[in-house]
Parts: C-alpha cells; structure tokens; sequence
C-alpha cells in the first residue's frame, strides 16, 4: 500500500475516503484554502507579514492582535466555511466541522515575556479542560497520541497545514506503520518516539495539507528553545449529533457519534461509494453556524423568524439582534422569545460549552437588556 500519495486539491474526491481508511496519507499541494485563512488572519495587521515570510519575532502588540483574530475566526466559525469546498468533495458538512485548532508556537524567550504581560489570559496557554479549545499558545509538545487513544471505527478524518513554509522537521510527526494498533497515549519523549520506528518522512510548503484518519498515532513537530512556527488542525467527524457544542465539548465520548445507526453509510463511504441520500432531512439548527453564516450574507426576514422560534437560548438572541441589523418588529419578537425562555435555563448552564469562560458570561437578564438598547 502506498503510505503517502500527493494530489491537487481539485483531485481530492470521496474516492480518497477509501485511502484514508485504508491508513494512506495524502498530502494535498498547493491548496489555495490556507492562503485565504492567512489573509484573514492578517486583516487587522500587516505586519505579519514578516513573521509569516520571514519568521520575524514579533512584537507583543502583534503577537496579541493575532491571537484575537485566531479567537475571532474560532469563535465566529469562519474556518469550517473557508474550508467548505474541500471538505464538501468527500460528502461532509459544514456542520460536521470542528472550528480549527490553532497552534502558535515562539521561542521560550518570547513566550516567557507574553505570559509576563497583561495582555493575555491563562487559558491562552493552558486549555480548560482536555475536550476544550481555548488553547492559542503551544508551551509543550503535544503527548504521543491517537485521536480518542485507542483504535477506534469512527469516521474523523484530520487536515494539518502550516501558515508558512516548512523544513521535513517542522511537520507533524505521523506513523502510518502503527495505523490500526494497539497503541495508547504516551510522553513526548525521545525513548518513546525512538520505539515508534522513523515517522513519515514529508514536507510541506505553504499551501500544502497533509490529510489523515484520526487513528494514526501522531504527535507535534520537533521543537527546540528557538522554534517558531504556527499551524492549524481541522477535524471532521461524518455524522456528529451537530456541531462543537456536542462534539469538541465531549470529545472523547462515543455517546457523542451515531455510528450505529449509519454503519451501513460509513461502509459505503469507506469503500469510496456515495452514502445513500437521506429523505427530506433537515440540516442540524445551530445557532453559531447561523451566525457565521449571516457575517458572509445578510438572513431573509423569514429566516430570522426562524431563528428565533428555534432558539431557546437569550444569549443567542442578543447575539443575532448585535450581530444582524433588523427591523424593530423582529427585535420585538426577541425580547419577547428571550423573557419567555429566561426561567427555563439553570443559571449554572445559561451558556453553551463553548462560551463558559468567566471573561464571556453573561445572564439572561444582561442578554435582554443589551437587546432592548438595540432596538432603542
């Protein structure tokens, strides 16, 4: 079996599902897609270009105009959607799509200084939780892993890319050798990666995605105190309940995927054929993907009225009316969906998994209040 195979991103079919299962990586070249991300990530500023071209230190202002944008592009669903055509080549949705993990990486002399400084929170630099994605900053090599740590039959399917040119050494580690066995977690160390054999030997420019199945045992590109670098990794999951908020907040629970019910589709597309088309099922309602969506295009009155019957959620209701300019009417219909629905929430879950940062919560009481100056 050919353990890498090299393709042009208009050649990436569901086709390649096969390979993927089968354990092949498949390197896509010179993929416009991370040219894009890289172009919104430098919107607020410019001089990142130095970093990215030329692996210039930047300055701690920039460094955290960054990281806010990383944020804002996380939080607000962008990548999934700036990855839509690729990931629609193999017959997954949008909805499917984890929100990008970002991975910004400085040499221990930088990344001690901004740790120093007021202008980052803790959970830059340690996540939460293990299923949680408020991580922006790197300290450490990630352990020796497989996704779930232990063989498993679920559909992931996993793209890495750097935001920059890259050596073979400043890739991620993978050992298609091991694909499929009996392999736990384990510390990042030399004696345990030297046991694993010689990793996959690639490299990657800018541009480049290295695609793979998520029981691959995997780990973070070599590192030292100079190293500098930033990467992103983008899972999909054929057939998740819905989106992050069931998916990345349990990760690790199988409860959380329907394989079960679909083995039969899973079957066909792990062969390459076409899953059977479902009738008349409607797309999973997500609250965040409708806002993500509606920063690329303005909703229909009608859909916002969708939106709102939906939604049991005030805080999502605040958002929509900051979010999308409306009619007062519809802002009227909000208030009165947010009162109906503020008793309903214990005050401990009144936001999703997403959003339980201190920094971030906010009261059904606040939502409607910030709803109501809207429509002021």
């Amino acid at each position: 079996m050919k353990k890498i195979m090299e393709i042009k991103e208009n050649e990436f079919s569901i086709n390649h599902i096969k390979n993927l299962s089968e354990g092949t990586l498949i390197i896509i070249r010179n993929s416009p897609t991370p040219h894009k991300l890289r172009n919104e990530l430098k919107k607020k500023n410019k001089n990142l270009n130095d970093f990215y071209l030329k692996k210039k230190k930047p300055s701690t202002k920039d460094i955290k105009t960054l990281t806010n944008r990383i944020k804002s592009l996380r939080d607000n669903y962008e990548i999934p959607y700036l990855f839509k055509e690729i990931i629609e080549k193999i017959h997954f949705k949008p909805i499917k799509i984890d929100n990008g993990i970002s991975r910004l990486v400085f040499d221990s002399k930088t990344l001690s200084n901004i740790e120093e400084c007021d202008f980052f929170e803790k959970e830059d630099f340690k996540r939460r939780s293990p299923d949680s994605n408020t991580e922006t900053f790197m300290p450490g090599n990630a352990n020796i892993h497989r996704d779930f740590n232990r063989p498993h039959d679920h559909l992931q399917i996993n793209f890495w890319f750097p935001m920059h040119d890259t050596s073979d050494e400043e890739v991620l580690r993978i050992w298609p050798d091991l694909y499929k066995e009996n392999i736990l977690d384990m510390t990042n160390s030399e004696e345990n990666i030297d046991s694993l054999g010689v990793p996959a030997q690639y490299q990657l420019n800018f541009g480049d995605i290295i695609v793979f199945h998520s029981e691959h045992i995997h780990t973070s590109p070599k590192r030292n105190s100079e190293t500098t670098r930033h990467t992103y990794e983008l899972r999909v999951a054929y057939d998740c309940y819905d989106d992050n908020n069931h998916y990345r907040s349990n990760f690790t629970d199988f409860k959380n995927i329907k394989n079960e019910k679909n083995r039969i589709q899973i079957s066909k597309i792990k062969k390459g054929l076409s899953p059977s088309k479902k009738k008349s099922k409607k797309e999973t309602f997500s609250e965040e993907i409708f806002l993500s969506r509606s920063q690329f295009s303005k909703p229909s009155n009608a859909k916002i009225k969708d939106f709102i019957n939906r939604t049991n959620s005030p805080y999502f209701l605040m958002k929509m009316v900051e979010k999308i300019k409306t009619s007062k009417d519809l802002i009227e219909l909000a208030i009165k969906k947010a009162e109906k629905e503020k008793n309903k929430i214990p005050e401990e879950k009144y936001l999703p998994v997403n959003y339980k940062n201190r920094r971030t919560q906010i009261k059904a009481s606040e939502s409607i209040e910030r709803i109501k100056r809207e429509k002021n």
